[in-house]
């Protein structure tokens, strides 16, 4: 089968390198690409079907202001929580991975998130320092019983 491409402007250096590097095998190299994107494509249908996205955030470490992208594949459970435990405009949001484990961001009051966390269950993350109101929501929209025990 012959099929014309079409090559950007912008992407002819790209084609130049691939087609040197590939010399007359550069049918294979299109075929290649083809497969790992469809394999992306199935992938992501596949996630989408079980309600499940590609979620990236980005941290930054409040000491040293550098910040790193994370990425998982799961589902939020809840976005941006405001905790009557803590200052206003920190917000909380967890989301679900497809593992079964539970992302937690903190973000500060500008919006940016300054924590990152990953707990395998409600338990664990109600021992954390996160606001006891927090883990509750969490537990309520993952259908988990939570209860606050308290010491008085």
């Amino acid at each position: 089968m012959r099929t014309s491409i079409y090559i950007r402007d912008t992407d002819q250096e790209l084609f130049e390198w691939a087609k040197k590097e590939a010399g007359d095998s550069l049918s294979a190299i299109f075929a290649d690409a083809l497969r790992e994107y469809k394999r992306s494509k199935d992938k992501e249908a596949e996630l989408e079907e079980e309600g499940f996205e590609k979620i990236v955030v980005e941290v930054t470490n409040p000491h040293t202001g550098y910040s790193s992208k994370k990425q998982f594949e799961g589902r939020w459970v809840i976005m941006e929580f405001q905790s009557s435990e803590v200052d206003q405009g920190i917000t909380h949001s967890a989301a679900y991975t497809k593992h079964g484990r539970i992302v937690v961001l903190q973000d500060d009051k500008h919006g940016t998130t300054e924590q990152f966390d990953v707990y395998d269950t409600i338990t664990q993350l109600d021992q954390s320092d996160y606001p006891k109101d927090f883990v509750s929501a969490v537990a309520n929209e993952l259908g988990e019983e939570h209860v606050e025990v308290l010491d008085i």
